[in-house]
């Protein structure tokens, strides 16, 4: 099987979940609030929507790294250990935890401790992945089964994620409540960084259901599917998963996206990617065990 390994610039913005313009919201909707997809919940920042994530244990939840960090600028003053300084040069650092919280089923729970995947900073988007370490435990809902299978590339599978939502043909205005929302996708290819041979990423691109559009496919299939979507900045930290058997397995989690926002296709075409749970699977296993 040939697989291309894509180096895209990828933007990583809060911006929006937009699926098929021809198909009514409520069906991305309905999909989202499966039960399968109740380990999805919402990150909240000074009780401000921030991003998405998906429950993995009882008490620990996956999200983007991007989603817990905080920009410094030049000029600023910050206070570390109890000491004012001025900061020199502009700069990205993971925020205190006691900021945060996210929401299952309407409760909200408070978040402990922060864990970035040591690579991802902020001049790189590589392993986009970070987990959470909650307060207490959340009873009430299954946790996510974490996919270790290497094989993801043309299966299709559910975005999940609480992000702002708009259709595919729009050119300028999308409603800005977030909202849990779902659709499918083709795994289309893989690409970033390797660790242990292993690609990182798994991109995939938003189709059209209307051929004339079909020019702006840039991987695998042109042909859009029934609930054809793509992710956006709400979604971040958002899950990936694809069925099988019974079970839904975490492949990844919402990373970034390159739009190719034009006045003829609005949002299709554009390519977005996943951070790739089997090639990061020993360091997640490996944070929940040593806490």
């Amino acid at each position: 099987m040939k697989v291309i390994l894509l180096s895209i610039p990828i933007l990583l913005l809060f911006f929006c979940g937009i699926y098929r313009h021809d198909i009514p919201e409520e069906r991305f909707a309905s999909l989202a609030n499966k039960p399968q997809f109740d380990c999805v919940g919402q990150i909240f920042y000074k009780d401000k929507p921030r991003g998405s994530c998906v429950l993995i244990t009882s008490h620990d939840v996956l999200t983007a790294a991007h989603v817990t960090l905080i920009y410094h600028s030049k000029g600023d003053t910050i206070t570390t250990n109890g000491k004012i300084s001025i900061v020199e040069k502009s700069f990205f650092e993971i925020d205190k935890p006691e900021y945060y919280s996210v929401m299952f089923k309407n409760k909200k729970y408070s978040i402990a401790r922060i864990i970035n995947h040591p690579i991802h900073n902020d001049t790189t988007d590589e392993c986009d992945i970070a987990l959470m370490v909650l307060t207490e435990n959340v009873d009430s809902i299954q946790p996510a089964v974490l996919n270790t299978i290497t094989k993801e590339v043309h299966k299709v599978g559910t975005g999940v994620g609480y992000g702002m939502q708009g259709t595919g043909n729009s050119t300028c205005c999308i409603n800005i409540t977030p909202k849990k929302l779902a659709g499918n996708n083709s795994i289309d290819s893989l690409g970033g960084m390797q660790l242990n041979n292993l690609p990182t990423k798994l991109f995939c691109d938003f189709d059209s259901p209307d051929i004339s559009y079909y020019s702006e496919n840039h991987m695998g299939s042109s042909e859009a599917l029934p609930l054809e979507y793509m992710g956006g900045g709400g979604d971040s930290g958002g899950g990936f998963f694809i069925q099988k058997g019974k079970t839904y397995v975490l492949v990844g989690i919402c990373n970034g996206y390159q739009f190719n926002m034009s006045t003829q296709t609005g949002y299709y075409g554009s390519v977005f990617t996943y951070t790739r749970i089997s090639a990061l699977y020993k360091w997640i296993i490996e944070q929940v065990h040593k806490k």
